[in-house]
């Protein structure tokens, strides 16, 4: 029993691994996010 939940971890692991790396390609937000600042002047 021990084992097939180490190896059920270990699975979960390399698949967020793998999803994290491989990112989602998704659209980037547009609002937001950051944005150009004027400096002050002096």
């Amino acid at each position: 029993m021990l084992r097939r939940a180490m190896a059920a971890l270990s699975f979960a692991g390399i698949i967020a691994a793998a999803i994290r790396v491989r990112g989602r390609g998704g659209v980037p937000p547009e609002r937001g996010g950051w944005r150009e600042l004027s400096r002050p002047r002096s």
